[in-house]
């Protein structure tokens, strides 16, 4: 062997969240907040929603009604 190995030494620059960050370089940085961004609007508009059926409702009642 001819030394450390440099993917399994441990990050600089402290603990916790910011460690945690450091393993992904910027683009993914910016597409993981993008994506859970999303997913916060995604719930905060979607929480009240209820539309009284399930989608099995619909899709039997367009069997029944021919309109498939």
């Amino acid at each position: 062997m001819t030394g450390a190995v440099p993917a399994l030494a441990p990050l600089e620059g402290g603990s916790g969240q910011s460690a945690w960050l450091g393993r992904f370089d910027r683009p993914a940085q910016i597409g993981l907040g993008l994506t859970i961004l999303a997913a916060l609007i995604y719930w905060l508009c979607n929480r009240e929603f209820d539309a009284k059926h399930g989608d099995f409702f619909y899709l039997a009642d367009a069997f029944l009604h021919g309109r498939t």
